[in-house]
């Protein structure tokens, strides 16, 4: 049970690896990343134009004025559009907190690596650790982008839709938070008792002595 557990959470940390690192893509400032990993989408007018929101600036397909596609930083365009300040501000903070999730989910998968040979408790409480603070990272760092950008955004114009980073983001701490349930789990489980045994080493067995028989004294 112990073993099936351990996969179990190896598998969980590297897809919540993976998902964060498709939403620090939606960092960047190159039109391609950004209209592939979006954060947030907006359709303006219900029709097949689109505007692409990363954490660091927006793509759009067509603008007003039917000039070509056009990628505008967010720090570019602050005495422009309202949510340019919040967004840029927000976006920063999401990226450093995706980063150290990041960094988080690695570690989770290590350990849950070395639990897969060694049921050691120390490691448990350890992957358990790292597993709680990457789902906490990952969530403030969607939260705040998310709830703040996208409220920004939806202030100035309708028909707003997660974007690809933005989803794959919020599925990454679900699937690292259902880590940290098994995680713990794991710890409470009496089937992994022994964990703890191993982890403290066998006690050496205490030799005994017999015990000498009094001698009668003469």
């Amino acid at each position: 049970m112990a073993f099936a557990h351990n996969v179990t959470s190896l598998v969980l940390s590297i897809l919540a690896w993976i998902f964060f690192i498709i939403g620090c893509i939606g960092n960047s400032t190159g039109d391609f990343n950004v209209e592939n990993a979006p954060w947030i989408i907006v359709n303006p007018d219900g029709n097949a134009e689109h505007i692409f929101f990363g954490t660091q600036a927006f793509y759009q397909e067509n603008n007003q004025n039917g000039t070509p596609e056009d990628l505008t930083k967010y720090s570019n365009c602050e005495n422009q559009f309202s949510f340019c300040t919040p967004c840029k501000d927000n976006g920063r903070v999401t990226f450093a907190m995706l980063c150290i999730a990041v960094i988080f989910a690695a570690f989770a998968i290590i350990f849950s690596t070395v639990l897969i040979f060694a049921e050691v408790a120390s490691v448990q409480y350890t992957n358990l650790a790292f597993t709680s603070a990457a789902t906490i990272m990952a969530c403030v760092g969607w939260s705040v982008f998310m709830h703040r950008c996208y409220n920004a955004i939806d202030d100035a114009t309708n028909h707003l839709e997660y974007g690809a980073a933005g989803s794959i983001t919020l599925l990454g701490f679900l699937v690292m938070g259902v880590n940290v349930m098994v995680n713990i789990w794991s710890i409470a489980c009496p089937c992994n008792a022994t964990a703890g045994a191993s982890s403290k080493g066998t006690p050496a067995a205490v030799p005994q002595t017999e015990v000498e028989e009094a001698k009668p004294v003469v």
